[in-house]
């Protein structure tokens, strides 16, 4: 098995790919695709590619496990609504992957099924590929504001420690003052993010569930449709201890 991180850069994913083709690799996977000049060639060169967690950004009926983005963000402005909290901000790195998109998505789809319009939620964003770096100054823009959101939901879990650690620059409480929202339930949140909410599938579901697809790809009976693993919520105690506000 060769390893590789491409760091979500197009030539560096390009420059694996050309080396699994080298290396004649009986199937590919990768987790984060980015899209890329190679992908779709690639992909047309009969090698098995499977995405995880990320769906394929060029071709929608590509082999995929992983969370269902879409249904995350749903649930994710579910236990918002639940919970009474509508004053909320989103913080997200580049749209142009298609998680973020379609967590982005369900959250927004159901916050306006609910009757909060799209327009009237903020966003939060700097260009970057460091989720670290990107949600710490994209959380400037809401301190700014004369009245911040109270709920900061953050398209990924690092993107949220960023913005957790310049709230508290500022001289916040961000425990007290605010509620953080998180994707992809990172296994540190436990130990340094216990502030976080955060949604996610348990890392221990993925490996089986990837080796069972490449199995059947294998055998000739190919999922036709993507292999969506069972997310769960991991709350702080702060959050659950929320009264629910009436409907």
């Amino acid at each position: 098995m060769s390893l590789c991180d491409t760091h979500e850069e197009a030539t560096i994913q390009d420059e694996y790919l050309r080396e699994m083709q080298s290396q004649l690799a009986r199937a590919v996977v990768i987790i984060g695709a980015v899209q890329s000049a190679l992908l779709t060639d690639y992909r047309n060169s009969g090698t098995t590619l499977l995405f995880i967690n990320r769906p394929a950004p060029d071709q929608e009926h590509s082999y995929y496990v992983g969370i269902n983005n879409y249904q995350a963000g749903v649930d994710v402005a579910n236990l918002l609504l639940q919970h009474g909290k509508k004053n909320i901000g989103i913080i997200h790195a580049s749209l142009n992957f298609t998680a973020a998109v379609e967590r982005r998505r369900g959250l927004l789809d159901r916050l306006s099924e609910a009757g909060i319009d799209p327009n009237d939620i903020p966003h939060a964003h700097v260009a970057g590929l460091n989720h670290l770096e990107v949600g710490y100054e994209s959380m400037q823009t809401f301190l700014d504001m004369p009245k911040r959101p109270d709920v900061i939901v953050c398209l990924s879990d690092m993107l949220a420690y960023g913005a957790y650690r310049r709230a508290q620059e500022a001289g916040l409480d961000p425990i007290k003052q605010m509620t953080f929202f998180g994707f992809d339930d990172n296994p540190l949140n436990p130990w340094i993010a216990h502030w976080l909410n955060s949604v996610g599938v348990p890392a221990n579901l993925y490996g089986p569930a990837t080796v069972a697809t490449l199995k059947s790809i294998w055998h000739h009976l190919p999922p036709t449709a993507p292999v969506y693993l069972p997310h769960q919520f991991r709350l702080n105690k702060e959050f659950n201890a929320s009264s629910t506000a009436p409907s």
